[in-house]
């Protein structure tokens, strides 16, 4: 009899364990964070207006824009060519700094536009318009203040200029971020003086005007000129 007892009431405790046991819970709790990283990008265009020549080869008109190269064929005293590098910051695109290098080569310009007292050239007696249609003075806090040539602008760009074997290079820096879809021109005109002879036009036979254009991120730099020297060093490097 007492083993059958002991029997009953080890089987209540079994049962009494196994329901127990069935219901056991912790104090839980689970959350979670998904993170999302969407890559950015700067994208800019430059072009302008596309020349079209004559049988002559002396321009007879504009046709719409182009990021090409150009001829532009002829040149003569007097003659006024639209030439207006434009640089837009893409609609996608993230809002960036944005400056240019404007390099100027020809036989002989400094007899012709030359500033005295430097082997430098004055490039609004060639080109004018767009930024160089702004007042602009004497820059002298700026970061290459103090050269040959000081630094020239006004509260949205900063031109500097150095000279490099034949070339003569502007280095313009847009002072102001530009959002997705703004543009800057540099210049709308190129001017050939009426006051030039055929000895002077023989100076400038071989005159190029190479524009390039630069784009950086606005993050992590603290304005345009420490953007272009960080991102581009050789790029924007200058002459001791």
């Amino acid at each position: 009899m007492k083993k059958k007892i002991l029997a009953v009431a080890l089987a209540a405790i079994m049962l009494l364990i196994a329901i127990t046991g069935a219901s056991l819970a912790y104090l839980t709790d689970k959350d979670d964070q998904v993170n999302t990283f969407t890559s950015g990008k700067v994208d800019i265009t430059l072009d302008e207006a596309k020349v079209t020549l004559d049988a002559d080869k002396y321009i007879s008109g504009y046709t719409g824009r182009t990021s090409e190269d150009q001829n532009y064929g002829k040149m003569f005293p007097g003659q006024v060519i639209t030439k207006d590098p434009t640089i837009t910051v893409a609609a996608d695109s993230e809002k960036a700094y944005v400056a240019a290098k404007v390099t100027v080569t020809a036989t002989d310009l400094q007899t012709l536009i030359g500033i005295p007292g430097t082997d430098l050239i004055d490039i609004n007696k060639l080109a004018s318009g767009g930024l160089m249609a702004d007042t602009f003075a004497e820059k002298p806090t700026h970061p290459l203040a103090g050269g040959t040539l000081p630094v020239f602008g006004n509260d949205k760009y900063s031109i500097y200029q150095e000279k490099d074997g034949n070339a003569y290079v502007f280095y313009i820096f847009i002072e102001t971020i530009k959002a997705p879809g703004e543009s800057v021109t540099l210049f709308d005109t190129i001017t050939i003086p009426t006051a030039w002879t055929n000895a002077d036009m023989a100076k400038i036979v071989d005159l190029k005007v190479t524009v390039d254009a630069y784009a950086v991120q606005v993050q992590t730099f603290a304005d345009c000129f420490d953007a272009m020297t960080t991102a581009f060093a050789t790029d924007f490097s200058f002459a001791p």
